[in-house]
């Protein structure tokens, strides 16, 4: 079927112009990256590991759930690959430190700042082992940034030693978020964070300028018609 040329270029536009509605993010814990200059094992990952334009992310050891003190002595979360023992069978992945290890009870705190006026994120799904190849149970539990809301509680779960688990979340913040993992999340590895950063309100409904260009588009369809009978 023949079409004009503006409603070719009007499709094109609307098209590019929805896709731009979210941007898709994960992060993997990289080896190259996720300390800002290449990870060995026990690293700290960098405070700057995933930011962007859109948004600020922190990462921190802490003491408990919800709006907790951070580990004395402890900046940061710690880097870890399958080297030497791993959690599951992920690679590069991020846990929680205290100097008295597992037996501390420390719990892991991964924070998303608020985004920009106008977008949202949205929190799909996060992936879990035990280390060293040991199940190890846990709990994933995901604030808002202020943590005055429990937004997602997944109860006690177990990071499996074989494998990995994929905790599905699919919840949206305009605010920010906090994923926090405990209370052992010394044996327990986070990796593969998926999430979106989207404008608010629903996806998919046109603008007023995307519908001018679509009426646009369907009154040069119908000319061609008209032209061609």
């Amino acid at each position: 079927m023949k079409i004009s040329a503006i409603a070719a270029v009007t499709f094109a536009t609307a098209a590019s112009m929805a896709a731009t509605v979210a941007n898709a993010a994960v992060l993997t814990f990289d080896q190259a990256t996720a300390c800002g200059g290449g990870c060995t094992n026990s690293s700290y990952i960098s405070q700057a590991y995933g930011d962007s334009a859109d948004y600020d992310l922190t990462y921190r050891s802490v003491t408990g759930f919800g709006n907790s003190a951070a580990v004395a002595g402890v900046t940061s979360l710690h880097w870890w690959n399958n080297t030497g023992g791993g959690f599951g069978d992920l690679i590069d992945v991020a846990y929680a430190y205290s100097f008295q290890g597992s037996a501390g009870g420390p719990f892991g705190d991964i924070g998303f700042s608020a985004p920009a006026s106008g977008f949202q994120t949205e929190l799909v799904s996060i992936d879990l082992g035990g280390y060293p190849y040991t199940d190890r149970p846990t709990q994933l539990v995901v604030y808002n940034g202020d943590y005055s809301s429990l937004l997602y509680d997944s109860g006690l779960i177990t990071a499996p030693g074989v494998g990995h688990l994929t905790v599905a979340i699919n919840l949206v913040s305009t605010g920010g978020l906090h994923i926090q993992t405990g209370g052992d999340a010394f044996d327990v590895g986070i990796d593969n964070i998926v999430f979106y950063i989207q404008q608010t309100g629903p996806v998919g409904v046109p603008e007023p300028m995307m519908l001018s260009l679509l009426g646009a588009g369907l009154a040069g369809m119908f000319v061609v018609r008209r032209k061609r009978t």
